[in-house]
């Protein structure tokens, strides 16, 4: 039987609790634990009721099915560890999608909820699409 090297051994190691951590996620977790944790990474503690989160996850219209369920596992696995180690190792594509989304997240937090007003020891509340806090905007119709 040949011997591994070390590179296929830490890549083995890895690649198992990937599949591990994914399926973990895939029968167990939902998007909220992903979004609550990438959102507590980012952007630091926040406070939100649940309802007000429910909606918030909701608005961020989530694809369902299958394969949406199994790239949420696998973000999920990503965000339970650190991004930067487990996407050092991921094809880039990978790293990219999990960026994209996650800059996603916190734009919608940021955009969407009244945080930025209440600050981290306020309770943050889901405003939803229209809630355009811009000065500037000219939100009727011409």
């Amino acid at each position: 039987m040949p011997r591994m090297t070390r590179r296929q051994s830490i890549a083995t190691i890895i690649g198992g609790g990937v599949v591990g951590l994914a399926g973990l996620g895939f029968v167990g977790g939902r998007e909220t634990g992903l979004i609550d944790s990438i959102l507590r990474r980012v952007v630091g503690p926040y406070r939100m009721d649940d309802d007000q989160f429910t909606a918030f996850v909701a608005d961020l219209a989530t694809p369902q099915g299958a394969a949406a369920r199994a790239k949420f596992a696998l973000y999920r696995a990503v965000s339970v560890t650190d991004p930067d180690t487990l996407l050092r190792f991921a094809p880039t594509s990978i790293g990219d999608k999990y960026a994209m989304y996650e800059r996603r997240v916190v734009t919608n937090f940021l955009t969407r909820t009244d945080y930025l007003t209440v600050g981290p020891t306020g309770t943050a509340t889901f405003n939803g699409e229209a809630a355009c806090r811009n000065p500037f905007a000219k939100l009727d119709a011409a």
